[in-house]
Formats: C-alpha cells, structure tokens, sequence
C-alpha cells in the first residue's frame, strides 16, 4: 500500500477572487470618484483617475495574495493505491 500526499490549491483562491478584486476595486475606485466630483471632470482626469484605479487595485491585489495562498493551503489531499483501486481524500472521508 502506498500513500501519496498531494498538494491542492483552488483555482477560487489563486486566479478567480484575486482578479475579481482587481476589477471591483479598479471600477469601484473610478466610479466612487467620479461621482464624488459629480461628473464635472474633464476628459484627461478622468483618464488619470482610471490609471489610478489600476494601480490601486494591483496594490490590493498584491496586498491580499499571501492571505489567499495561506487559505488554498488548507485543502490539501491525500492519495491511495490499493491494488487497482485509486482512492483520495480532502478531509475526512475517502471516495
């Protein structure tokens, strides 16, 4: 009987709630400025404040990354080969 350990990482917490917050963050800052300014902004700031809002929201990004990464660690699993049978578990119970 070997027992394998393999390492999981979700692709929720590597790819997907990192790029949402770069996208919620990027639009929310723009759209929460502009509408403090009430919509009286030329062209070229609001052009700025899009810029700014890419930038804050890679900080944020990058901010949160190592937090994300110490919660896809928790799910790792292990595997077994019995024979023929490949059986695996992520917690508790083995399918």
């Amino acid at each position: 009987m070997k027992m394998l350990k393999v390492p999981y990482k979700s692709g929720w917490f590597t790819v997907i709630i990192p790029t949402l917050t770069f996208l919620i963050v990027w639009f929310g800052s723009f759209l929460l400025v502009s509408s403090l300014l009430r919509g009286n902004v030329s062209d070229w700031m609001r052009m700025l404040i899009f810029g700014g809002g890419i930038i804050l929201g890679l900080m944020v990004s990058v901010a949160i990354y190592p937090l994300l990464l110490r919660l896809a660690d928790r799910g790792s699993g292990e595997m077994q080969l019995e024979g023929e049978v490949l059986r695996w578990r992520t917690r508790r119970q083995w399918q």
